[in-house]
C-alpha cells in the first residue's frame, strides 16, 4: 500500500493554524475599526491606527503567508496526481532527476540532478536509490528520484518517491556486549526486505541495553530495540512505499519526521553501522558495532 505523504507546511497542521491566524487578524482589524468609529475618534488618528494595525499585521504575518499560499499549490498540484497501487501519474510537464537535501543542523542545502523532462509523468514504485537520514535536531540527508513541473504555477514543488525494500550484507549476525555480570547479546536474520533482529541479556548493574543503527556522515542514530522493554525489531522500520508531495522548502530532515511520526530514521542506500551498547550507573556504555551496506533491491 502507498503511503502518501502531503507535506503542505514545516509541520502538519501548518496551513490551519495560519488560516485561523489570519482569519482572527481581519476579525480583530473590523473591531478596532468598529470600537475607534464609535468612539468618535478623529479621523487622522482613526486612519493612522489602521494603517498601523495593517502594517504590522503584514509584517508578522508576511512569512506564514507565503507559506500559505505555498502549501495551497501543493493541494493544486494533487488534482493532476493519480495514485494506483503499484505507481502514479502526473499530468503536467516535469523535469525528472534526483533530489538532494543535506543539512548538519544549522545550514540546509538543496540541489537537483536533472536527468531529463517529460510532458508527463507514469512513473512505477520500484526501487531505486534514495536515502532516508534524519534526526529531530535537524541533522540529516534526503536523497530521492523526483519530478520537479516545470509550470510557474507549481515552482518549487516536488514529487518524490521511495520504495523502502533492500538488500543487506551484514558484517555479523551476532553482536555481544558485557561488562563483569552484565551481558547483552544481539541476534540478526536476513529478511525479504532488510534484516530483523532479537537481544537477549542477563543485567547484575546495568540498566538497560540498547541496539541502534548509524549513519557515520552526521552520526545520526536511530533505535531499532531496547531491553528489557522491546527486544525485537523489523527493520526497515518504514517499509511501505512512500510516495512525497511537497514544497521544497518545507521538506526538511525533522519535518519529514514529523510527517511520518517518528522520532529519528536512517535507512537507504549506504554504508551504516550497527551498534549494540549496554548502559551502566556512571559508567561510558559499553559498545559493539559491526558493518552493513544496504542497496535497494531490485525486484520485489
Amino acid at each position: 500500500m502507498v503511503r502518501l505523504l502531503v507535506i503542505d507546511g514545516p509541520r502538519p497542521g501548518y496551513l490551519r493554524s495560519v488560516g485561523l491566524a489570519i482569519a482572527f487578524a481581519f476579525f480583530f482589524l473590523a473591531v478596532l475599526a468598529f470600537a475607534l468609529y464609535a468612539a468618535g475618534v478623529p479621523s487622522n488618528y482613526f486612519q493612522f491606527s489602521i494603517l498601523a494595525y495593517s502594517l504590522f499585521v503584514v509584517y508578522v504575518l508576511y512569512g506564514p503567508t507565503i507559506n500559505l499560499l505555498r502549501g495551497y499549490a501543493v493541494h493544486k498540484l494533487l488534482s493532476h496526481l493519480s495514485v494506483t497501487q503499484d505507481g502514479f501519474s502526473l499530468d503536467v510537464p516535469c523535469d525528472y532527476g534526483y533530489l538532494t537535501v543535506w543539512s548538519d543542523g544549522s545550514r540546509i542545502h538543496y540541489s537537483f540532478a536533472k536527468h531529463g523532462e517529460v510532458d508527463s509523468v507514469a512513473q512505477a514504485l520500484v526501487p531505486e536509490t534514495h536515502v532516508l537520514v534524519a534526526s529531530k535536531d535537524g541533522r540529516g540527508k534526503l536523497v530521492f528520484p523526483a519530478f520537479l513541473p516545470r509550470s510557474p504555477v507549481f515552482s518549487g514543488i516536488i514529487v518524490a518517491f521511495a520504495v523502502p525494500t533492500y538488500a543487506i550484507d551484514l558484517e555479523r549476525n551476532h553482536l555481544s556486549v558485557e561488562q563483569a555480570d552484565d551481558r547483552a547479546d544481539l541476534f540478526l536474520e536476513p529478511t525479504e526486505g532488510g534484516f530483523s533482529g532479537y537481544m537477549r541479556y542477563g543485567f547484575s548493574r546495568a540498566t538497560k541495553a540498547v541496539a541502534s543503527i548509524v549513519w557515520r556522515g552526521l552520526d545520526v542514530e536511530q533505535p531499532l530495540a531496547s531491553c528489557p522493554d522491546s527486544p525485537s525489531f523489523v527493520y526497515p522500520v518504514i517499509s511501505e512505499p512512500l510516495l512525497l508531495v511537497a514544497h521544497e522548502s518545507f521538506l526538511t530532515p525533522p519535518g519529514l519526521l514529523e510527517y511520518l511520526g517518528v522520532d529519528s530514521l536512517v535507512q537507504g542506500e549506504g554504508n551504516f553501522v550497527l551498534r549494540l551498547s549496554l548502559h551502566l550507573p556512571m559508567e561510558e556504555p559499553v559498545v559493539d558495532e559491526a558493518s552493513a551496506w544496504s542497496v535497494p533491491r531490485t525486484t520485489i
